[in-house]
């Protein structure tokens, strides 16, 4: 070694690798790490007290209104229908695979305008239609537009209506 510099410990094994300092077998003098402790199994006490923790903390969720889930599947409806531009059947079972019980859902989905509905999947589907129609001839745009409007859950009497109107 050049002035100033430390040279490598002598390796303690025939390859070449660097043995870690505390990951040397044939070095007992090398330092090995601390044990690690096990933690042990909750008492009874933990369990209770874990509880009544979790007691309080739902029952002030609920107190400030956060753990509502007709509110949560409102938004989640809202977002799924006009956001996202899926249709109802789609929609009521997001709201399902996010755990928003089966009678809350139906309630939700009763609220909500047909009417309007409709004329955003009308829009959506025509958009896509015209998305499509700039690099694809007419019957294959229209093919490609029904299969993602039928993935999105929008009923096919609407697909068909707006494709039919088109050329």
């Amino acid at each position: 070694p050049t002035r100033g510099e430390q040279s490598a410990p002598a390796p303690c094994h025939p390859w070449p690798l660097p043995c870690h300092p505390w990951a040397c077998p044939e070095d007992p003098t090398r330092a090995h790490p601390a044990p690690v402790r096990q933690p042990s199994a909750p008492t009874h006490e933990d369990k209770v007290q874990l509880e009544v923790a979790v007691s309080k903390v739902v029952d002030r969720l609920e107190e400030l209104a956060l753990l509502d889930d007709k509110s949560y599947g409102r938004a989640l409806l809202h977002d799924e229908l006009f956001l996202r531009n899926r249709g109802v059947r789609v929609a009521k079972r997001r709201l399902a695979e996010k755990g928003v019980p089966d009678e809350i859902a139906e309630e939700l989905v009763a609220e909500v305008d047909r009417d309007v509905i409709a004329e955003v999947q009308k829009e959506y589907v025509l958009k896509k239609f015209r998305q499509a129609q700039n690099t694809l001839d007419i019957d294959k745009a229209k093919r490609r537009v029904f299969g993602q409007a039928a993935r999105r859950g929008i009923p096919s009497s609407i697909v068909l209506e707006i494709l039919s109107a088109v050329r």
